[in-house]
């Protein structure tokens, strides 16, 4: 039985990091494309 609890808990974490990894790659994305927004901005400016 305890092998079972061991195991959850082992998917469950790996699962969280899973899911933390893909927003942290959601936000790098989105911050990318602020980035490039602010650019052309500026390139139109000048």
């Amino acid at each position: 039985m305890t092998y079972f609890f061991l195991f959850a808990a082992y998917v469950l974490i790996w699962a969280g990091l899973a899911w933390y990894m893909s927003t942290l790659s959601k936000k790098q994305q989105l911050l990318r494309d602020e980035i490039y927004i602010l650019k052309n901005r500026l390139r139109v400016r000048e």
